[in-house]
């Protein structure tokens, strides 16, 4: 409609640039998790399959929970994570947080700092709204994805596709960690993978 046209224009209009001495020194690279996540960023995790990627992953949320609970001890203040995920089960979810915490002498899971979305197929940029909104309510300060093909909504090889998915997270405003595979010849027997499986962009855009 003529509103939603004259908004828009308007929007592309705006004047953004700025002259570099007046932008104010930010200071050092903040870090979520140093030195593996900066914060306020995606980054990507990628490996072959059964490399304990997804064990990472969760070890982090774990990591974060801690630091929340005995900030003391973990020289850290400590996150709240969100798993997306697309490649297991509420179930399964729960048996890997539970191992990994028994593996850590942790009498049980810490309450309102680790949460599961069930992805159920539905790519990431559909479902922004319900993320964005969890994100507020639950103060998440870290949203990770697995895996990468299933959420991106499209072709992992096409730059679009890539793109418009770090476009998607971005949207969000919190630190990301998304898991991704790689193809059959980067998992080569002695090879040290380059690049997940897709475009380039998949490693290009990310920290």
């Amino acid at each position: 409609n003529e509103a939603f046209t004259a908004v828009r224009q308007a929007y592309r209009q705006i004047e953004r640039a700025q002259d570099v001495t007046a932008i104010q020194d930010p200071g050092p690279e903040a870090m979520l998790v140093d030195p593996l996540l900066p914060a306020g960023v995606p980054s990507v995790l990628y490996g072959d399959a059964d490399s304990g990627k997804t064990w990472v992953a969760d070890a982090l949320m774990i990591y974060g929970a801690m630091s929340r609970r005995f900030p003391a001890s973990h020289g850290a203040a400590g996150y709240r994570s969100l798993l997306i995920d697309y490649e297991g089960s509420e179930a399964i979810f729960w048996r890997r947080m539970r191992r990994l915490a028994l593996g850590m002498n942790m009498d049980g899971l810490p309450a309102e700092c680790i949460y599961y979305w069930p992805a159920r197929g539905v790519p990431v940029g559909d479902m922004l709204d319900g993320l964005a909104r969890t994100i507020r309510d639950r103060a998440i300060d870290l949203v990770i994805v697995d895996s990468a093909a299933e959420a991106c909504g499209g072709e992992p090889e096409k730059a679009d596709t890539a793109t418009s998915y770090f476009r998607a997270m971005a949207a969000l405003g919190v630190t990301s960690l998304t898991v991704a595979h790689i193809t059959h010849l980067e998992a080569a027997p002695g090879k040290r993978p380059q690049a997940p499986f897709g475009s380039r962009f998949w490693r290009n855009t990310p920290r």
